[in-house]
């Protein structure tokens, strides 16, 4: 899962990492407006500061929904005031930069859960490796003693055994 930090204070990059690290994501940090516009990647979940000078996080919004309408974007703001012109650029959700780690966590998993339930994705971890897969494409799941066999469509031959 590709997420985008776009925030230019450290001190809330150092917040979201903190939160996110508990989480197999590959992360990208944007602080300027130059580092986000050279930045071509897509992304699944977006966590945009709305006041970011040279490009604010409105209009990064509505880049980021260019690129891929499933783009979760996240304003992460010390202004609930934007709310209504957050929702006309796209942004789907709020969390407001005075909220606790704890609280800031439960936000995050949340948004982590809607988005794997709105991907019909399911993510599984063998030895350390995190793999999101398509429900639609697992053909079926077949345990053998101790293991549990995952057998992909259009994957020939692609086993994930999971040990007990």
């Amino acid at each position: 899962m590709n997420v985008l930090i776009y925030e230019d204070e450290n001190i809330y990059i150092d917040k979201l990492r903190i939160v996110l690290s508990k989480y197999n994501v590959s992360l990208t940090v944007c602080s300027t407006a130059d580092d986000f516009l050279n930045c071509s990647q897509v992304f699944d979940i977006a966590l945009v500061d709305i006041e970011v000078e040279g490009l604010d996080g409105l209009n990064a919004t509505r880049i980021l929904k260019t690129r891929s309408k499933n783009c979760i974007v996240v304003a992460y703001t010390h202004y609930d005031g934007y709310a209504v012109n957050g929702y006309k650029y796209g942004i789907d959700r709020y969390i407001l930069k005075t909220a606790t780690i704890e609280e800031l966590s439960n936000e995050i998993e949340i948004i982590i859960n809607e988005y794997f339930k709105n991907n019909n994705k399911v993510q599984i971890v063998n030895n350390g490796i995190h793999y999101n897969i398509l429900l639609n494409d697992i053909v079926y799941i077949e345990s053998c003693h101790n293991s549990l066999c995952i057998i992909l469509l259009y994957v020939q031959l692609f086993l994930i055994c999971l040990t007990h």
